[in-house]
């Protein structure tokens, strides 16, 4: 038994009236003030119009973040998918009557934990993703056997016998972080849901515009909440995906506020490195591992390269992305498919699956009329329609690669 989710956005606006109360009287009175000197006072150099419409412009972009605080939530969705979370994690009713009164339980005690949120934390909250759309598992992802064995013997098996790893003065220690480095469409997201999946993990599926705000401290303020609201609802996964655009290495150009919520992070994740009682895990995913910052790589010890499959991998995705398909493969060449896919991703195979599958029906003239089997040609005349994205980033790199030797 579910609320009824809200049909505003996750983020509506409110009303005017309340969205005054949110901005900084300071910055309401100098406003104010660059008014009055822009409409009473003589302006006598464009240098000082320039100024004051520099200031205007801050001003107004200022008033633009904290006006974003006024922000409303679904509370209802996130509630829906806190309770789903603790229903995972419990034993089914007896019957239909018993497992409803168990969920009304899951949803007050989400109620509950919902209305002692702090506005960031309620922001963090609403990433959570609802168990019932992470139900994969390790061995629905095509090829990858190292990587996944890998994820069950050091991730998974941890997570699962906490008891283990009970010892603080042990060797033998969980694995807080994770990073799964590999070109794009690779399965790095799937692997991190399989893991929250298979542990029954909270899965906080973290979005870059959260750690990436303008007004002064709220990035920062953002990454605590988000640490808090894991620890509320843990075990948990926090799932950061292109980490490398957040965190990039220091001899590059790092943004000032990356810079001060990288220190939050490091000191979190040693925080949880040091507490056995606390069952957190950071996973974060990079296609550039080679431009995050050192700093941040070391606090996630386990690296996983999540490569691009080859033929043998693309076989095994290919027949797990059809297997619930009810078409007629009989007539399909999959060795010929393989080999016309090289540089394909598991997304690129994915892409190619929808556009076959796609021909018979478009072929088709009467909706009573049985589909005809699927043909080879219905995947290989639409190869060359895929540009797989790995072949795009290789010619971009030595592209890179060609301008910085003739610039040295």
């Amino acid at each position: 038994m579910h609320l009824k989710p809200s049909t505003s956005s996750l983020f509506s606006e409110q009303s005017a009236t309340s969205s005054w109360k949110m901005v900084p009287k300071g910055l309401v009175s100098a406003v104010k003030k660059l008014w009055d000197v822009f409409t009473y006072d003589k302006v006598v150099s464009v240098i000082e119009v320039g100024l004051i419409a520099s200031m205007m412009y801050y001003f107004f972009q200022l008033f633009k973040s904290t006006m974003g605080h006024g922000a409303k939530f679904d509370q209802n969705a996130i509630i829906n998918k806190m309770s789903d979370v603790f229903a995972l994690r419990r034993s089914r009713g007896a019957n239909e009557q018993k497992e409803n009164e168990l969920k009304q339980k899951d949803i007050s005690l989400a109620t509950k934990l919902y209305k002692q949120l702090s506005h960031h934390q309620t922001a963090c909250m609403s990433f959570l993703v609802a168990p019932s759309t992470t139900g994969i598992t390790l061995d629905d992802i095509g090829g990858l056997e190292q990587v996944k064995r890998e994820v069950k013997d050091k991730v998974i098996f941890p997570l699962r016998n906490p008891n283990f790893f009970d010892n603080p003065k042990s060797l033998l220690q969980p694995i807080r972080g994770i990073l799964l480095e590999g070109p794009p469409g690779t399965g790095k997201t799937m692997i991190a849901k399989a893991i929250a999946n298979e542990c029954k993990c909270s899965f906080l599926n973290v979005k870059r515009e959260l750690l990436q705000h303008s007004l002064l401290g709220e990035s920062e303020k953002a990454m605590a909440a988000l640490f808090q609201v894991a620890r509320a609802m843990q075990p948990s996964i926090i799932f950061i995906d292109e980490i490398d655009t957040l965190f990039r290495s220091r001899s590059e150009s790092m943004h000032e506020v990356s810079s001060r919520v990288l220190g939050i992070v490091l000191s979190q994740i040693e925080g949880l490195e040091t507490n056995n009682s606390e069952r957190i895990t950071v996973i974060a995913a990079t296609n550039h591992s080679s431009s995050l910052d050192p700093a941040i790589s070391r606090r996630l010890p386990l690296k996983l390269h999540v490569p691009l499959p080859n033929e043998v991998e693309r076989l095994d995705i290919l027949k797990k992305l059809l297997k619930e398909e009810k078409f007629d493969f009989s007539k399909v060449d999959f060795d010929k498919i393989v080999s016309s896919t090289n540089q394909f991703s598991g997304a690129d195979l994915k892409e190619l699956c929808k556009m076959a599958l796609h021909n018979p029906i478009v072929e088709s003239t009467d909706q009573k009329t049985e589909l005809r089997p699927l043909r080879t040609e219905d995947f290989t005349s639409n190869v060359n329609s895929i540009k797989p994205i790995n072949k795009e980033l290789q010619q971009e790199q030595m592209l890179r690669n060609f301008w910085n030797s003739v610039n040295k």
